[in-house]
């Protein structure tokens, strides 16, 4: 098979987004909120949706946005819950 230009360009493009994708560190908010504050749970979880993170578990969620979950992490602090930011690195 042999590369014409345009294919090759298509090879090159792809090949730099799967390294950018690579590269891209993903960080995890953990929160907890007291059970009476679901106005206030619902409007976290409005924000974090927002930003596009992912839940991957109720009160646990992933995004590349480190500044936009800080920003989050204080407000459900401002609420009277807990939070915590974790950098995502798994090793095997």
């Amino acid at each position: 098979m042999s590369f014409t230009r345009v294919k090759f360009d298509n090879w090159v493009r792809s090949m730099n987004s799967i390294e950018n994708k690579q590269n891209l560190k993903k960080f995890i908010l953990a929160f907890d909120l007291p059970r009476e504050l679901h106005s206030e749970r619902k409007r976290i979880n409005i924000e974090l949706r927002r930003i596009n993170a992912k839940m991957i578990q109720f009160s646990i969620w992933e995004s590349e946005k480190l500044e936009d979950l800080i920003r989050i992490a204080i407000i459900i602090k401002s609420f009277g819950g807990t939070s915590k930011i974790l950098e995502e690195k798994f090793l095997f």
